[in-house]
Formats: structure tokens, sequence, C-alpha cells
């Protein structure tokens, strides 16, 4: 019986023609959930080198496309266990492992909730509140948590951690702390460490928010440890909403190129009830190693087919400084495009479809 009360919910949610999100299985106890995203890529990674004779071309790409497991179970009154398994899937096949995203078990109630796994930290969340092109072509981690060198750094889904959150009255608070956070093979499990923390509140047509996270032996180098602090908002007028984040990194032993700031600022106009147009432009100041700074435009259009079901098309152009090297969609989208050289220019555009569940 309950494996064909699973069966009747998953067949309901295909031939629903504006599926909703989180389809219970057993209750609250079982949900199961995810997104398919794919996008067509046609991109020019700056001038033609002996090592790459052809800079432009064409990708297929799958972009945190994702499935998941995620329930609560009462545990009193007031108290409740809680728990994630959730799986990056690649849509178009390049990739064959499950990939692991957010997983977790832990405990809630009225007073926060405590988790232990693998989770965003606080800094990424709030970037991804306040930024737009989320997993598309003009992602923000083309600029934000990336440095000239291309490193990745500040854009982290922490492992091994454990963390405190608490949700009311608009406000959002998280803690979040994790010994080998990277998953790096060390047998002295209290290097590589992170700590974060973030602060937020959302009002009926406005938000603001601030988070912080320290980095040690990162890449399980010892000494190299940084830090960095975000703080962002936006404000919805009528069908326009304006936005924008402020970064800040600082070395601490990992390299002159994460002593730099960064900002994005975006703004948005929804068309109707199902379309929705978006601009936003990010810069990275240059850093202590000099002359490696960059700046990214985009320019985008979604329609929402329905509930379940959007399309997109997006335009992205990153410029880089003399010393740069910043990557055109770092992360989030299933693709990055890394200039052919120092001093490059990257852009790309895309169109894309995604599919929740």
């Amino acid at each position: 019986m309950k494996r064909h009360a699973i069966a009747l919910a998953l067949a309901g949610f295909l031939l629903s023609p504006a599926a909703r999100a989180d389809v219970d299985l057993m209750g609250k106890t079982l949900q199961v959930y995810g997104k398919l995203h794919v996008s067509y890529d046609l991109y020019d990674r700056g001038s033609a080198t002996a090592a790459v004779p052809d800079a432009s071309d064409s990708e297929v790409v799958s972009n945190s496309s994702r499935f998941g497991f995620k329930g609560e179970i009462d545990l009193g009154a007031t108290t409740k266990a809680l728990w994630k398994f959730e799986s990056e899937i690649d849509v178009v096949g390049e990739v064959g492992e499950l990939k692991a995203r957010s997983r977790y078990l832990g405990v809630g109630g009225n007073w926060g909730h405590v988790l232990i796994g693998i989770e965003d930290t606080p800094l990424k969340r709030l970037a991804s509140a306040y930024t737009e092109f989320g997993d598309t072509v003009a992602d923000r981690r083309g600029i934000l948590g990336q440095v000239s060198t291309g490193d990745h750094l500040f854009n982290v889904r922490a492992k091994n951690m454990i963390t405190y959150g608490y949700r009311g009255g608009g406000f959002a608070f998280d803690l979040m702390a994790a010994n080998d956070f990277e998953d790096v093979t060390d047998p002295d499990q209290s290097d590589n460490q992170l700590f974060g923390a973030g602060l937020s509140y959302k009002a009926d047509n406005w938000g603001v928010g601030i988070a912080y996270e320290t980095q040690q032996d990162m890449d399980g180098t010892a000494g190299a440890d940084a830090e960095a602090l975000r703080f962002g908002g936006n404000y919805v007028f009528g069908n326009f909403e304006i936005g924008g984040l402020y970064e800040m990194l600082s070395d601490d032993g990992w390299g002159a190129e994460v002593e730099r700031d960064a900002f994005a600022i975006n703004a948005s106009m929804k068309l109707a009830k199902d379309w929705k147009l978006a601009v936003q432009y990010m810069e990275a100041d240059e850093s202590d190693a000099g002359n490696d700074g960059a700046d990214e435009i985009a320019i985008g259009a979604y329609y929402k087919i329905n509930k379940a079901v959007e399309v997109y098309a997006v335009y992205a152009e990153l410029s880089n400084d003399a010393g740069a090297t910043y990557r055109l969609a770092r992360s989030g989208h299933g693709q990055s495009y890394q200039p052919t050289g120092a001093g490059e220019k990257v852009s790309a555009f895309s169109g894309g479809m995604s599919a929740k569940f």
C-alpha cells in the first residue's frame, strides 16, 4: 500500500500543469523535492592562443540540478527531529556520481534548530538572497568570493559542520562551525577550520543582512587563513526591485590576492505576471597584488510557464584587468569559463530551462 501511495503521489506531480514544491510521500516525515536546470551556452574566452586555438564555442550544461529527500518527525509538543539528504545530479550526463549538497540531521523547536552535516554557510546564503541570476552564466560567483587567480574561496557548502539557527519575527540568525570543512585528507581534523555567522531581517517589501566568515588552513595548507564580511539588502516598490551586496575579503596568510573588496548592484522589473527583466553589475577592486581587478555586467529575461517551469535568456560579460584571471560563472552554473590568459575578457549568452518539484 505504501508503495502504491508513493507511486500515485509521483504520478500526480508529473501530470500536474503547475506542480508545487515538496511532494509529501509520508506526510511531513518524508518529502521529495528537486530541480532540473539545463542551458545551452555560446561563449567566448578571449584571444586565441597556441593552447586554445578556438576560444569561442558552445556547451550544453546542467546547472546545480538536484534531487532530495527531507522530513521532520515529532519528538514532543514543540520539538522535532529534522533531516535532509540532497544530491546534485548531472542532467546532461557528463558526471555520473551523485555529489553531496545539503545533508544533515538535527533537532528544532520554537527556540531554533541545531543541525549537523553539510550545509551552505551564512555568508553564502546572504549573497544568494541579494543578487540576481543564480546558477546561470551570470551567477554572482563570477566576482563575489572569487579572487584574481580564479580561486573560489568564500561560497562554501561546509562539510563536517554544526550550526545553530533561529527564525522568527522576520529575523534570521545563524552560527556555524566546522572542522575539516573542505574534507581535506589530513589526519589532524582540527586544521582546515571554518566559523561563520549571519543576521538578517526581512519585512514586507525590504530586507537587510550581514554575514561574517573566517577560514583557516584553506586547502589543507597550514597558515593559509582569510576572512570575509558581506552586507546586503533589497527594496521592492510596485513591479520594481533593487538590491545589492558589498564584500570585504581580508588576507591572513593565504595570499595578497585575497585582500580586496567587491560589490554587486542589481535591478529587476516584472512584466505582467509571468515575465521578469533583470540587470546586474559587479566589480572587484584591485587587491594588494596589484592591477588585478575585474567587472561583470549581465542582463537577462525570465518567463514562467507555470509554477514549476521557467525559461530564460541571459548575457554576461566579464572584463579582467591585466593581472587578473577571474572566471565567468565560477560555480553554481555547471560550467565555468576561464579566460585564455590574464587580462582577457570572457562573455557568454545562455538560454536555459528549469523545472522544480
